[in-house]
C-alpha cells in the first residue's frame, strides 16, 4: 500500500466534526496533518476528539506543510477564495457544497481547476449512496420511461432560538443567502445528474418569521425541454423538520427513494423491486466520497462531482430565488463559460 495522502482541513463546524473528520480517521488512505478554523478554539477542540497534530490559524498555514489535498469545510461566502489558495499551492481538494454564492466566483474555481491537473471534487455526497446510484440506472436505462414527473424536498435545520451556537450558525448562512442555496445545492445536483439542465424555473418563497434575514422556504417548478417536470422544495428554521422525499414518477414505472428508512422501490405496475441501505446514510456517503476523490487522485479518473457540477448546481439554485424575486419565471440557459 502507498504512503496516506497528508490532507489539511479547514472549517471545523458541524459537517467537518461529525461527517467529514470521523470518515477521514476511518480511512487509513488519508492522514489529516492540520485543521484551522476562524474560531481557533473550535479547531483546537476538533484536533483533540481526533488526533490531528496541528491546530493552524488559517489557510496559508495549513498550505505551509505542503498537504496533497485540502478539504474546504467553510461557508460558501468563504470558500472559493480557499479552494483558490489551495488549488494554487497544487493541492487537491475535496470542498463542500456549495462552492460559491455567486456564479463569477464560481466559474474562477472552474477556470482554474481546468487549467491544473489537479483533481476539484464538490461534496455531493448524496451520490454516493447506493440507492441513489439505482435510481440514477433506472432513469438512464429508460425504465421509467419519460417523460418525468421528480417532487424532491429537503428540509433541515430546526428553529432553535435555544440553541444560541447553532440559532448564530444558521443566522449567518441566511444572511449570505437562503436555504435553496445552501441545503438545496445537494437537491439541484440530483436533478443535474438525472434530468441534465432545464428549460425554465418558476418559484415562490416564504418567510415564516418577520425577523429572519431571507426567505426560509422555497417552492420551484423546474421544466425540462423533453416535457419533463420537477417540484422542488427547501425549507430551514421550522420547529420540527419532517424528511424530504424523493419520488420519481414516468409513465413506465415509479421510484420511491426514502433516505430515512432507506430504501428504494421501483414499481412498474405489475411488481415491486426493492433496495435497501441498512448501514447510515451518511457514513455510506462519505466513505464512497473519500474513495471516489483518492481514486482520482492515485488513478487520473473522476467518479464524484467536478467543479463545473458544482457550477452548475449553483446555477439551478440561484434561478429559483431569481424566480421568486421576481415572481415570474426564469428562462434558463445551460451556463456557458
Amino acid at each position: 500500500m502507498s504512503s496516506p495522502l497528508d490532507v489539511a482541513l479547514i472549517g471545523c463546524g458541524d459537517i467537518a466534526v461529525s461527517q467529514h473528520l470521523p470518515a477521514l480517521e476511518r480511512d487509513e488512505r488519508f492522514r489529516v496533518v492540520a485543521v484551522a478554523d476562524s474560531v481557533r478554539q473550535r479547531a483546537a477542540q476538533a484536533a483533540s476528539c481526533f488526533s490531528v497534530g496541528r491546530v493552524v490559524d488559517d489557510v496559508e498555514q495549513a498550505l505551509a506543510l505542503q498537504p496533497d489535498a485540502v478539504v474546504v469545510a467553510t461557508p460558501p461566502h468563504v470558500t472559493p477564495r480557499i479552494a483558490e489558495q489551495a488549488l494554487a499551492a497544487g493541492a487537491h481538494v475535496l470542498c463542500e457544497k456549495p462552492i460559491a454564492v455567486s456564479l463569477a466566483e464560481a466559474d474562477g474555481l472552474v477556470e482554474q481547476v481546468e487549467a491544473t491537473s489537479l483533481v476539484f471534487q464538490v461534496g455531493f455526497k448524496n451520490r454516493f449512496s447506493p440507492l441513489v446510484q439505482r435510481l440514477h440506472r433506472l432513469v438512464t436505462d429508460g425504465r421509467l420511461g419519460e417523460p418525468l414527473l421528480i417532487r424532491i424536498g429537503s428540509f433541515d435545520e430546526a428553529y432553535m432560538p435555544s440553541d444560541e451556537l447553532h440559532t448564530d450558525r444558521i443566522q449567518s448562512f441566511l444572511e449570505e443567502g437562503p436555504p435553496v442555496v445552501h441545503d438545496g445545492a445537494h437537491a439541484a445536483d440530483m436533478l443535474n445528474w438525472l434530468l441534465g439542465p432545464p428549460s425554465s424555473v418558476s418559484a415562490t418563497a416564504h418567510r415564516s418569521r418577520p425577523s429572519f434575514p431571507a426567505p426560509n422556504y422555497h417552492c420551484a417548478a423546474i421544466e425540462y425541454e423533453d416535457g419533463s417536470l420537477a417540484k422542488l422544495e427547501v425549507g430551514w428554521w421550522f420547529p420540527h423538520m419532517l424528511a424530504g422525499e424523493v419520488h420519481v414518477y414516468g409513465p413506465d414505472g415509479v421510484a420511491d427513494l426514502n433516505r430515512t428508512e432507506g430504501y428504494l422501490r421501483f414499481y412498474d405496475g405489475r411488481s415491486v423491486e426493492e433496495e435497501r441501505c441498512e448501514e447510515d446514510w451518511q457514513t455510506v456517503c462519505f466513505r464512497g466520497q473519500l474513495d471516489a476523490f483518492h481514486h482520482a487522485i492515485e488513478g487520473g479518473q473522476q467518479r464524484g462531482a467536478g467543479a463545473e457540477a458544482g457550477r452548475d448546481a449553483l446555477a439551478l439554485t440561484l434561478a429559483v430565488v431569481e424566480a421568486a424575486e421576481h415572481r415570474e419565471p426564469v428562462r434558463y440557459d445551460v451556463p456557458v463559460r
